[in-house]
């Protein structure tokens, strides 16, 4: 049970590195969308004095920039969520083997236990058998004992009453 706990436990560290990674993800968007803003704003006042293509090419080149940044974030959590996918996935088949484990563990140690009073009751009714038989010896030995010696009582007294 004790790594059950130890699964439960890396489940909640790779949850929370998973936290962390998209926090972190999601504080690079941001700087990258401060920068991006703050690049507009720069090429904006640039373009004020700049024709018409060159504003569409600037356009476009920010436009590709925040493609490219978009990307790479989406990149990045694409990783976090298969890291924290697999890590789940391990979890989950460490805990299953753990549980099996343990269940295998109790199921032997119960059939041990019942093997254990099997073979005690096995040795109490072989030892209450003997017994029995000993005892039915014993009264036997006393019937024949108590036969023969009425028989010599009997034989003894009817010579005595004779010989009078």
């Amino acid at each position: 049970i004790a790594s059950v706990e130890e699964v439960r436990q890396s489940v909640t560290e790779v949850s929370d590195a998973l936290a962390a990674v998209q926090d972190f993800c999601q504080q690079e968007l941001r700087r990258a969308d401060e920068a991006l803003a703050e690049e507009r704003t720069a090429r904006t006042e640039a373009m004020k004095n700049v024709d018409a293509d060159a504003v569409r090419d600037s356009v476009q080149q920010l436009l590709d920039d925040s493609r490219e940044e978009q990307g790479q974030v989406l990149d990045a959590l694409r990783e976090a969520l298969e890291a924290e996918a697999k890590a789940r996935i391990e979890g989950d088949r460490r805990l299953r083997t753990d549980t099996t484990a343990a269940l295998q563990k109790e199921v032997t140690a119960r059939l041990q236990a019942q093997s254990r009073v099997r073979d005690e009751l096995a040795a109490q009714s072989k030892s209450a058998a003997q017994e029995s038989r000993n005892f039915v010896e014993a009264l036997e030995d006393l019937r024949h004992g108590l036969e023969t010696h009425t028989h010599e009582l009997i034989g003894h007294d009817g010579m005595q009453a004779n010989g009078e």
